[in-house]
């Protein structure tokens, strides 16, 4: 399942708040504003470059596959448990 940006924004509000991570302790070791932080994990990070997205992922511990559509092995993952409780 492929997360929405708002879906991921979520993922990675959960994992920096299961690190005890602060926003402005993420936004510093990325070299960002608080208010950048806040943008990604609400879902509005349209102009986020991608680099530093990946580098917050990189910085939780979280990474990104990318696979053909239709390859899935069908295992449920944490990140589809997330996903599917933003999902509602």
């Amino acid at each position: 399942m492929t997360p929405t940006i708002r879906e991921l924004g979520a993922i990675v509000r959960a994992r920096r708040i299961a690190l005890r991570l602060s926003q402005a302790e993420l936004a510093r070791d990325l070299g960002v504003s608080r208010w950048w932080v806040i943008q990604l994990e609400t879902g509005q990070a349209a102009g986020a470059g991608l680099a530093t997205v990946f580098a917050a992922l990189d910085r939780l511990g979280l990474a990104l596959e990318v696979a053909e559509v239709g390859e899935a092995d069908g295992r449920t993952s944490e990140l589809d448990v997330i996903i599917d409780e933003h999902r509602g």
